[in-house]
């Protein structure tokens, strides 16, 4: 296994959790990145650091780069390991070209496309009798004006698939609208930018006292799982519709998870679908029962706390995509734990939610009990010292900034350094 060389591609902590699952079982991994400042690249498992051309600019330039990576490191080969989707889907598309030089423990293009189009996925997640949450698709103003009809406020807005025009026009990948004039406005905006734009419009499922859960697990080629981890989103950011900043670990085989796990059988089954995955659920109150959000197919950002509670997923799909035997646990051994980013979950909840998001705060007593022991950092360890120390300062810094500009109001089309020179101006 020596002669196949992990190559993690991207610059946050699912980056660094999957680079220190392999690291802990003395495989050191090269990283690649599109040159972004980032705490990743100072780790003590990594060969080296690979600056390719960015895949949302690009694409072929990316696979050029990915080449002659790939000739460097002859005779050895490189597994890849992405971190974001559109780096796994141009990936996919360019196998025939990349496979010379890379082992591609995921599916073909096409499964791909296929269970990243949400509204595809969605359809076939109804064929299955998995339940879903009612949706449109919209090609235009007046589309989006009919879902409104129907599903009333608060609705959410969904990019349908990854596409870097449809999210930069859009202003993001998701959005919560709370009321009709910012959801129209919205929508006006986005098809005067873009007319032949497609957006996913559904209907918004209140929050219950039932966490959002996620599956996660790996499947062998024929798209059996090979095991099932079971967590809940404690935390996000932003609120409702952001990513996770903390994260519980939860015992699978608790019986109000049966149906989810058989749904996740279920689909990858169907699709025949081979990798790592995250499929995402919640709880609708009104129907009493657990919807399908989406599912992410690849590694996912609290992955290491799959390692934590026994199941080091990355690791083990390596093993099985090199033919050897799969050791890891159907069910995990610890049946409780936690994660938690470093500076940024204590910050939002205790500091920033209460300029923005004053019904998602929480005090510093409420936050600290909120932690479930054994816990991890996202993957980050004092055991790798430099990019502990790297996290933390990064972080440090981005908070201060960000409470400086949520107690100066300052809008998020202006820079801080220009809110400060024209404050600077006008005295």
């Amino acid at each position: 296994m020596n002669n196949v060389i992990p190559i993690v591609i991207g610059s946050y902590y699912n980056a660094y959790s999957v680079v220190r699952c392999f690291g802990e079982k003395g495989i050191k991994s090269i990283l690649i990145t599109h040159g972004e400042k980032n705490f990743v690249t100072k780790s003590k498992y990594l060969i080296k650091t690979v600056i390719t051309r960015d895949v949302n600019k690009n694409e072929n330039d990316f696979i050029e780069d990915l080449i002659v990576l790939g000739k460097s490191i002859e005779p050895s080969k490189g597994m890849f390991f992405p971190t974001h989707d559109e780096q796994l889907l141009a990936i996919a598309k360019n196998k025939s070209k990349l496979e010379k030089y890379y082992e591609i423990p995921f599916s073909d293009y096409d499964t791909l496309n296929k269970i990243m189009d949400k509204d595809f996925f969605s359809e076939e997640c109804k064929k299955l009798g998995i339940p879903t949450i009612r949706d449109y698709k919209v090609n235009s103003f007046e589309d989006a004006r009919k879902a409104l009809e129907d599903f009333g406020t608060p609705i959410l807005v969904k990019v349908n698939q990854w596409d870097l025009k449809i999210i930069e026009a859009f202003g993001s990948k998701i959005a919560v609208f709370n009321n009709n004039d910012d959801y129209l406005n919205s929508m006006k905006h986005f098809f005067s930018v873009i007319p032949d734009g497609e957006l996913l419009v559904q209907e918004y499922i209140g929050d219950s006292d039932q966490l959002m859960p996620n599956v996660n697990s790996f499947t062998d080629r024929d798209g059996n799982l090979q095991c099932v981890f079971v967590s809940e989103k404690a935390r996000q950011y932003p609120p409702q519709k952001g990513t996770s900043t903390a994260t519980y670990a939860m015992n699978p085989e608790d019986s109000k998870y049966t149906n989810i796990i058989g749904y996740s059988k279920k689909i990858c089954k169907a699709f025949k679908f081979y990798g790592l995955f995250g499929i995402e659920y919640k709880y609708d109150p009104k129907d009493k029962l657990y919807k399908i959000i989406e599912m992410n197919c690849r590694s996912e950002f609290p992955n290491y706390l799959q390692t934590l509670v026994g199941q080091n997923m990355a690791y083990e799909i390596y093993k099985y995509h090199l033919g050897q035997t799969v050791t890891v646990p159907f069910y995990p051994a610890i049946k409780s734990a936690s994660c938690i980013v470093p500076v940024f979950d204590k910050f939002y909840v205790t500091k920033s939610n209460k300029y923005d998001y004053p019904d998602f705060v929480m005090t510093k007593k409420e936050w600290k009990k909120s932690i479930i022991s054994p816990f991890t950092l996202y993957g980050l360890t004092k055991k790798d010292i430099k990019p502990f120390i790297f996290a933390y300062y990064f972080s440090f810094i981005n908070s201060l900034v960000k409470l400086f500009r949520l107690k100066h109001n300052i809008p998020e089309n202006m820079t801080t350094k220009e809110y400060i020179k024209n404050k600077f101006k006008h005295r």
